[in-house]
């Protein structure tokens, strides 16, 4: 009696359990529900008169809402996931005071709140935008009148990359106090503080230079 090869049906087996193991590492690594880079925060400023874009990841083929300040867009998110929402430009003076922004799909919705209409800038470049408020000429005097709620800062660490990111690693944004100003930028502060005053809008600054 001629004895039946086993091997192509531990071969067999083993294709099954390599699938299924795929599979189930791909789930796992789809988001349960929409997600936002980390510039996306409670106390953040969007730029007026410009679209706002709103971009992350969800599951692929799925249908992302945004709205904030009376705008509503959706899309679909591609293959990998990844999506962008572009909402129609809004003006600071007629979107005045905090709004709140809500991104959502099928599977769960996240809320942003404190969000800001006005002028975001990037502080980048080197030490002389490193140097931090609380020890330029003047710093402990600035420092303590730092009480501003309609400035708001995001501080990005630094991180080198050979091609564009989606995402900014850092923390969140902050609302400008004492406390958040002292070791932000000097220059980006005073900046701030001056545009802030003559424009009368918002004012938004990313914290982005290395020394």
């Amino acid at each position: 009696m001629t004895k039946k090869a086993s091997f192509p049906i531990r071969l067999h087996k083993h294709c099954i359990i390599s699938c299924v193991a795929w599979f189930l590492v791909s789930v796992a690594n789809l988001p349960a529900k929409v997600e936002l880079p980390t510039i996306f925060t409670d106390h953040m400023v969007v730029q007026q008169k410009h679209p706002v874009r709103i971009w992350g990841q969800a599951k692929p083929g799925a249908t992302v809402t945004a709205s904030v300040a009376g705008e509503e867009g959706t899309a679909l998110a591609d293959k990998d996931g990844r999506f962008v929402i572009e909402l129609p430009p809004l003006d600071a003076k007629e979107t005045a005071g905090a709004q709140r922004l809500v991104v959502s799909d099928v599977d769960g919705t996240l809320t942003i709140d404190d969000v800001l209409v006005g002028e975001v800038w990037l502080c980048s470049g080197q030490s002389n935008m490193l140097f931090p408020l609380s020890k330029a000429d003047g710093g402990e005097e600035a420092v303590a009148k730092a009480d501003h709620p309609r400035i708001r800062f995001f501080q990005s660490e630094y991180q080198a990359s050979e091609s564009p990111e989606t995402t900014i690693p850092g923390s969140a944004w902050a609302v400008c106090t004492s406390e958040s100003a002292a070791n932000f930028s000097a220059v980006g502060y005073f900046f701030a503080a001056k545009l802030q005053e003559a424009l009368d809008v918002p004012v938004g600054l990313i914290g982005s230079y290395k020394g």
